[in-house]
């Protein structure tokens, strides 16, 4: 095998400290994200970034983001992303009888 084929892709940082400057990364970002979701929705997505929320919560959260927290019931309800992994388990749906 020659140098050439080598696969030169840096391993990624596994130790306490790089996990712990990713996982700061992403707090900052979220938090400059969610500047822009409306004050209404926005505790419930930085509890879902935070990894504080609640299965249902989390998806609850990418729902409202998905539809641009407009009309959110409504739209979420009447969902047609079949291909969407959330889309058996989105909030607001009316309850069978």
């Amino acid at each position: 095998m020659n140098d050439a084929s080598k696969d030169t892709t840096p391993t990624p940082k596994s130790t306490p400290n790089a996990r712990a400057s990713e996982a700061s990364e992403i707090n900052e970002a979220a938090a400059r994200y969610s500047e822009s979701i409306p004050i209404k929705f926005r505790n419930l997505y930085l509890k879902a970034v935070a990894g504080k929320a609640s299965p249902r919560q989390t998806i609850k959260a990418k729902c409202q983001e998905c539809v641009g927290y407009e009309e959110v019931v409504s739209r979420v309800r009447n969902c047609s992303s079949l291909i969407c992994p959330n889309y058996a388990f989105r909030p607001y749906q009316e309850r069978s009888q």
